[in-house]
């Protein structure tokens, strides 16, 4: 057996795990906070169909901030969210470029100004458009590092 044929199925196996659990949506279909990488500006609302509890919007993390957090936050957003959003938080993860997806791009400061960590924090949880609610695979714990690392971003 050729070296290159186990690697090549193990390789399309990882791509199709990880397809399973990021975002399906096409750039081409933007809507409300995912706008088409091609239109050059951000999109300065959040979703008419997004509907968040006002008590969901105002919640934030009980822990006091600590460096810790941060590179917890960090370690999560490496191994789980990079594949779409990217490393440097653009929006051009390698899944995200080759599914057609768009992403928000966390480092723009006034997307990250129109998000409330309430807002955040119930969209990891439920999901919305193409991104799976987390609830099942993060702790609230982790979902608040994350928070944290992503806010880190437009600083």
């Amino acid at each position: 057996m050729r070296p290159w044929i186990p690697t090549a199925a193990v390789t399309s196996v990882l791509v199709l795990l990880l397809a399973c659990a990021c975002p399906t949506k096409p750039a081409s279909e933007p809507e409300g906070a995912t706008p088409a990488a091609t239109a050059g500006a951000r999109e300065l609302r959040l979703p008419a169909d997004l509907d968040i509890p006002a008590n969901e919007a105002l919640k934030t993390d009980p822990r006091p901030y600590t460096a810790e957090i941060q590179a917890s936050g960090e370690r999560t957003f490496r191994l789980m969210c990079t594949p779409c959003h990217g490393a440097d938080g653009t929006g051009s993860g390698q899944l995200s470029q080759g599914l057609r997806l768009a992403m928000p791009d966390f480092t723009d400061a006034p997307w990250q100004a129109q998000w409330s960590d309430g807002q955040l924090f119930f969209v990891l949880t439920q999901g919305h458009e193409s991104m799976p609610g987390q609830d099942a695979r993060l702790t609230d714990e982790q979902k608040w590092d994350l928070i944290h690392y992503v806010r880190s971003f437009a600083r």
